[in-house]
């Protein structure tokens, strides 16, 4: 490995005409660093003397730095050992692969569904779309009737492969959009590769019980959402123009890091926070016209961020009321977290402070609005790695309000709050709890 290394240092130095920094090389063998450290060898290490003492020449000659890196994060392993289930998902994600799932079904047609996810070129880039349609005639059925697929319209093929699958964002067009059952579109603006709430989204929409069908719209957030937002808003005025009575939901939750009050811990914090901002700011910006194709929205931070006292971002958010109300909760995560999720004893104490203007969202998570903790974990001992995403309960109330929103069902005491009246002057954002607490929604 040292000499592949120094190859690829090389090659970037005559290439590029700079000279590199010194090697790292990360390894989870104490063994072999004690080795390489020391002076002479063992014994039983002679079989290697060549290459060790060759690497520790360069460590003598500070040309490479050798560092332990625990097993569960060397990457490396997953083309070196046969790595169990957790291990093989986290470091392929890392690299960039991504799983296709083929549904169940004859070797064959897995077969066939395989070469056409290859065909239509179903891999990630940047968008996800998770299609929810009505459970199609299986494949091996379809096939009966013919006895060669070179006769099968490719209409037909298609329409039938395009369940439950993977689009890249050049496939959002008008055919797609012509070849699909679905009545609703929720576009969740900002979220992680494997979105727990578009899941439950799924799950929610595509039981035996509901009649409407929906496409879910993934932007991840390690995308610049600059460059496809305008590839989905021409997606969304697509389908709203061919096709009667579609309904489009978007949820926004751009990263707030600058927000958090420990980034005044850190050095040069305001030059962090102020680019932080920027980066915030831009990504709001790139998302106001999904926002406004939109026939309802969310939004949601952290209810502690520091963002919320923010003109602008108060001012965006009245903008896209579109002289209707905004309805908001605050559900706090030691409610919604389970101790088998967290797999600590004591939860943290962190709630969201969820904006929309359908009442229907609000209304659902309002169960988690109140804590009913005696204690909470101390601020050094939170796992904070594992707050970063949604618990399962939250995007279960999510996905239920989502769809008592565009089943109109009827609500007769509507729990939550008010943090926008149009009505009132002077205009106002309540993002403070003692404001919003005081405006309940039932009224």
């Amino acid at each position: 490995m040292t000499v592949e290394m120094q190859g690829i240092e090389r090659l970037a130095s005559h290439l590029f005409g700079c000279d590199l920094e010194k090697d790292l090389l990360r390894t989870d063998s104490q063994a072999a660093i004690r080795v390489l450290k020391g002076q002479g060898l063992q014994r039983r290490s002679r079989h290697v003397e060549i290459r060790v003492f060759h690497v520790q020449d360069l460590l003598q000659q500070d040309a490479l730095e050798i560092e332990w890196t625990e097993g569960s994060r060397m990457i490396a392993d997953l083309a070196t050992k046969t790595l169990g289930k957790r291990l093989y998902e986290t470091f392929s994600t890392a690299l960039g692969f991504q799983e296709v799932e083929v549904p169940r079904t004859t070797s064959g047609a897995k077969k066939l569904l395989s070469l056409f996810q290859i065909l239509l070129g179903m891999c990630d880039s940047g968008i996800r779309i998770v299609q929810q349609i009505k459970k199609p005639k299986p494949l091996n059925t379809l096939m009966q009737s013919v006895s060669d697929l070179s006769v099968m319209p490719f209409s037909t093929l298609f329409a039938l492969l395009a369940v439950d699958k993977i689009y890249r964002c050049d496939e959002l067009s008008r055919d797609l959009a012509k070849s699909l059952d679905f009545q609703v579109i929720f576009v969740e603006i900002c979220c992680s590769e494997k979105s727990v709430l578009c899941e439950e989204i799924h799950r929610v929409f595509n039981c035996k019980s509901s009649s409407m069908h929906v496409i879910c719209i993934r932007i991840v957030e390690a995308t610049k959402v600059e460059t496809f937002c305008p590839e989905v808003c021409k997606f969304l005025r697509t389908c709203k123009r061919d096709k009667k009575g579609i309904k489009v939901f978007s949820r926004l939750s751009a990263p707030c890091t600058g927000g958090s009050s420990l980034m005044h811990l850190s050095v040069d914090s305001d030059a962090k926070i102020e680019e932080h901002f920027k980066t915030f700011l831009s990504i709001l910006d790139a998302s106001k016209d999904i926002l406004e194709l939109s026939d309802d929205w969310s939004f949601e931070l952290p209810k502690r961020n520091m963002y919320w006292k923010k003109n602008e971002i108060q001012e965006y958010l009245m903008k896209h009321a579109v002289g209707r109300r905004i309805f908001c909760c605050a559900p706090k995560l030691c409610q919604m977290l389970s101790k088998e999720e967290y797999g600590e004893d004591l939860l943290l104490s962190k709630a969201y402070l969820i904006m929309s203007n359908a009442f229907q969202i609000p209304h659902e998570l309002f169960v988690f609005h109140h804590c009913e903790c005696l204690e909470h974990a101390a601020f050094n001992n939170v796992n904070w790695t594992k707050t970063g995403f949604y618990p399962r309960k939250f995007a279960e109330k999510f996905a239920t309000g989502l769809r008592k929103l565009f089943s109109e069902r009827k609500i007769e005491k509507i729990r939550g709050f008010v943090a926008f009246e149009p009505s009132e002057e002077p205009k106002m954002l309540k993002y403070n709890p003692h404001r919003f607490e005081q405006c309940p929604a039932a009224v």
